[in-house]
């Protein structure tokens, strides 16, 4: 009767692969992305039921899950220009522009 053994990276031989490093996500550096429609199914649904205004809109969670800022993106119907909205959910946001050989903070 012959055992079977089960193989895993802990029965492999050889070097073991390196534990995986936290994201920025993970480690509150970075604010995680939480779009408000998740597919476009969801973004269909809002336009016939929703407010359109809601399209587009994304919210950044810190590491408490709690929402630090929204922003979106719209056309000026006037200029044509592109404007970024950031609507701060708190007094601890503030927003830089990076440009091509400046930083400017808001």
């Amino acid at each position: 009767m012959s055992v079977t053994k089960r193989l895993n990276r802990a029965n492999l031989p050889g070097p073991r692969p390196a534990p995986p490093q936290p994201t920025p996500y993970d480690t509150g550096e970075r604010a995680q992305p939480m779009p408000w429609q998740k597919d476009r199914f969801e973004v269909k649904d809002t336009m016939k039921h929703g407010d359109p205004d809601d399209i587009g809109k994304v919210d950044f969670d810190n590491d408490e899950s709690a929402t630090v800022a929204t922003v979106h993106v719209s056309k000026d119907p006037v200029t044509g220009s592109y404007v970024v909205h950031v609507m701060p959910h708190n007094d601890d946001v503030r927003v830089a522009r990076h440009g091509y050989d400046e930083e400017v903070v808001i």
